[in-house]
């Protein structure tokens, strides 16, 4: 798959892939049956490969050069049963409007590679160049069985979807360092990053149930079809720092950074142009291994299907650029027993969107969103002791919205998912149902006590704040999902334990946390409570591990880990609901993970894995209300289960 992306990108022939396209098309060789067709694979054992090497040379004067390289293969076959979705429930009752259930299967390859060559002049220059390359290629298939109201009658019609997707990232970045004199020195960097993510192959066909057999969906609003996506996205880093040594005391950091990056997004969408009559066509059979006589009627010259039509919207295809340059200042003062850090950062953000690109027709619409902050930090370490300290932080931090989240343009879901909306709304100018969408602030405080009893043994106690201005969150109104600032300043405070003990060969880890967030809601917002906490915040989160280290053979020589890893999170608000639908919340989570790792000698490793033991399940449940506006009940809207992987891996090292 990651070796074959330039025929798979190809499989779209390029006339359907331009912006001028024209309303209907002949059926040609890319929409006929075997477009659509499946099939049925055995499942090997996933494959993880990878090889690394390296050298350092020496030259005279001190000179030195550094090669290291690395390169893998990874394959993966995923099968997801009895996938629940029902994003959408009535207010009361718990109706549902949309409800499939899916049996996806996935077979995924990542291909990854990364190369770096370091060259130091002599002690006091050195130049660093690295490269990573990363091909990751998705072909999917999905068969979903159930009802969307919009499609009139309540019954259950089957849709099959077959989908790839492939991601390329190619990043290239240049630094150096340099040590001017005894107090001054200069760092830089630069990179180039270009990442592209395509869909070419997704394919989708729908068929309603007729009596006891299948016809083809028609006049249900579903078009079948085939979608395409191709996006872009061209990034630019630099940085440039300078440093100097007032004494051994004092020390000065100040610098400039930038930032600019460019995003172009287009999809394309077609359809069968069917005929009415289904004497044309006739009615088939249709089980899980095979729908082949039901695609025979998409064949030209079949007499239910005549032309392929181009619907693609204009506002399937929008623009983005935004740009960050910053300057900062920093100072670090040290004694013996006392570090402190403070520190200053401005930052002038620009983006700017375009939509309705999908055809230049002179009806883009531009939305152009700039800022310029402050952003300051200090920082502070006491050591109490030989094996204690006291940290101290306070800051102020700022989490911005992306270009998907900004873009009014139009993504198309799969059939019977929820419409991703972007939300271009600002404060001065919001929307009556969307709010609006800006930057969002806060600042944030933490105190923490570490202790090193003994080497390798730690215990840490942390207790943190913060005050969120507007934070953003993921919002559900109807079947649209989009993204908003709430107009109300939040609190999230909080305490974290961490533990580390090693007795022997037996060492256990445990990181706890306890979170406590709190907004209150204005009654415009829609909601139907007053108050709560913080979309996407957990209350609790758990992590813990505990592991036997073995020595076997002659002279102890082999090495055997045996351990497990737990951890869990507590149920947390997924999408806030709106104007009569109800909050959704993601239940925990438990996870429990095995490992064996054998280290046989200096050369030779055999490890193994089994992840989710407990096979947990992913699930979302919404609040159903009651005519008193009271949550009466619960109804599962998405799961499945995240299934138990099994891995057996050998490193030899030459």
């Amino acid at each position: 798959m990651a070796f074959d992306v330039k025929d798979r990108l190809n499989l779209t022939p390029q006339e359907y892939r331009g912006r001028e396209v024209n309303r209907f098309m002949e059926i040609g060789n890319d929409f006929n049956t075997t477009a659509f067709d499946k099939e049925k694979v055995t499942a090997m054992p996933n494959m993880n490969l990878s090889i690394a090497g390296g050298k350092l040379f020496e030259f005279a004067g001190g000179k030195k050069l550094g090669i290291m390289f690395s390169s893998s293969f990874k394959n993966e076959f995923e099968h997801l049963p009895d996938v629940i979705q029902s994003p959408v429930v009535e207010r009361q009752g718990g109706g549902t409007q949309i409800n499939f259930t899916s049996q996806k299967y996935n077979y995924s390859v990542l291909f990854s590679n990364m190369a770096n060559i370091t060259f130091a002049l002599n002690d006091k220059h050195e130049f660093r160049y690295d490269v990573l390359y990363l091909n990751n290629g998705v072909d999917g298939f999905n068969k979903k069985v159930g009802l969307n109201e919009d499609w009139g009658e309540d019954k259950d019609y089957v849709i099959f979807l077959s989908n790839y997707q492939n991601y390329r990232l190619f990043n290239n970045q240049l630094q150096g360092s340099h040590v001017l004199s005894e107090k001054l020195k200069v760092d830089w960097n630069c990179n180039l990053i270009n990442a592209k993510y395509a869909v070419p192959d997704r394919r989708e066909i729908g068929f309603e149930p007729y009596g006891d057999q299948y016809t083809f969906m028609n006049e249900t609003g579903f078009r079948a079809g085939r979608i395409i996506v191709e996006q872009n996205t061209d990034e630019q880093n630099a940085k440039l720092s300078l440093g100097y040594d007032v004494n051994e005391k004092f020390n000065v950091v100040a610098g400039g950074q930038y930032n600019s990056k460019k995003l172009e997004y287009f999809s394309h969408a077609y359809d069968y142009v069917m005929e009415a009559n289904l004497e044309d066509v006739g009615l088939f059979d249709i089980d899980d291994d095979s729908y082949s006589d039901a695609l025979q009627g998409l064949n030209q010259g079949a007499g239910y299907v005549s032309r392929i039509r181009n619907w693609t919207r204009d506002d399937m295809g929008y623009t983005g650029n935004s740009s960050i340059a910053a300057g900062f200042v920093d100072f670090t003062f040290k004694t013996t027993k006392l570090t402190i850090n403070v520190g200053l950062r401005i930052e002038k953000s620009e983006m700017n969107l375009t939509s309705n690109m999908t055809e230049l027709d002179g009806d883009e619409e531009e939305y152009t969103f700039d800022d310029t902050d402050l952003f300051p930090a200090f920082n502070a370490k006491y050591s109490l002791s030989d094996k204690a300290n006291l940290r101290m932080a306070v800051s102020r931090t700022v989490v911005r919205p992306s270009f998907y989240e900004k873009t009014p343009a139009y993504l198309y879901p799969e059939p019977g998912e929820l419409t991703i909306m972007g939300n271009p709304y600002t404060k001065e100018e919001p929307n009556a149902d969307m709010g609006y969408l800006e930057n969002s602030y806060s600042t944030n405080f933490d105190i923490k006590y570490e202790w090193f009893p003994t080497q390798g043994d730690m215990l840490a106690l942390s207790i943190y704040g913060k005050n969120i201005s507007e934070p953003i969150e993921r919002v559900q109104l109807e079947k649209e999902v989009y993204m908003r600032n709430l107009n109300q300043d939040a609190l999230a405070a909080g305490v974290e334990l961490e533990v580390k003990k090693k007795i022997n060969d037996f060492t256990v880890g445990m990181n706890a946390a306890y979170i406590y967030t709190h907004i209150d809601i204005p009654e415009e917002n829609g909601e139907n409570d007053s108050e709560r906490g913080l979309q996407g915040a957990a209350p609790y989160l758990i992590n813990a591990d505990a592991g036997y280290n073995f020595k076997l053979g002659l002279d102890d020589k082999v090495n055997t880990y045996v351990g497990f890893v737990y951890n869990v999170f507590g149920k947390r608000l997924y999408k806030v609901g709106v104007d009569g639908i109800g909050n959704a919340y993601q239940l925990p989570i438990n996870k429990l993970d095995f490992l064996v790792k054998n280290k046989i000698n200096n050369k030779l490793d055999i490890n193994l894995t089994i992840n989710n033991l407990l096979d947990s399940k992913f699930t979302i449940e919404q609040d159903i209300y009651d005519s008193n506006d009271r949550v009466a009940k619960n109804k599962v809207t998405d799961e499945y289960k995240t299934g138990v992987t099994v891995g057996i891996g050998v490193s030899y090292k030459f």
